[in-house]
């Protein structure tokens, strides 16, 4: 009996180690998968919030082209790549492509984002020089956007519904 009980005891705990054993070795891979997927998703973040900065950029002045190189976000790196894709000039709006590559870790991600400015039917109004009789006033409700490329007067408090721009 006392050899029986020790071949079953022997026989269980070798069991229970495989299974322990296991049971570690997926712990361990799925610990590895999470990270890998945490820094596969921080680089993501990394490319895109670049991507934006550069879109923001070229908001402001639409012939930026310099571009970043290396700068650091979140722990990773990222750079920022500007290029005038225009195929013709004289029949299409410009289009901007904007490469932004990100790395984090061991990982690397890249969004790539095309640009272009709206058509001039996009705009309820717009002005390259504003006319000097042309007033916004209260009462006005502009439901459009507008741009101008001087300074847009406005009297007392017109409603704008609409983004209003001005170089």
């Amino acid at each position: 009996m006392g050899k029986a009980l020790l071949i079953i005891v022997v026989g269980f705990s070798t069991i229970f180690s495989g299974v322990l054993f296991n049971m570690t070795s997926n712990q361990q891979l799925a610990s590895r998968a999470l990270v890998t997927q945490y820094e596969k998703w921080l680089a993501n973040n990394i490319s895109e919030s670049a991507a934006n900065v550069a879109a923001s950029k070229l908001y402001q002045n639409f012939d930026w082209a310099a571009g970043y190189d290396s700068l650091s976000l979140s722990g990773g790196l990222y750079s920022v790549g500007v290029a005038n894709i225009t195929t013709d000039s004289v029949r299409e709006a410009k289009k901007i492509a904007v490469v932004a590559a990100a790395s984090y870790a061991n990982q690397t991600d890249t969004s790539v984002v095309v640009l272009m400015r709206p058509a001039y039917s996009y705009y309820l109004y717009f002005a390259n020089q504003w006319p000097l009789l042309l007033t916004f006033q209260a009462g006005d409700t502009l439901t459009g956007p507008i741009h101008s490329n001087q300074q847009i007067q406005i009297s007392n408090d017109p409603v704008f519904l609409a983004k209003v721009t001005t170089d």
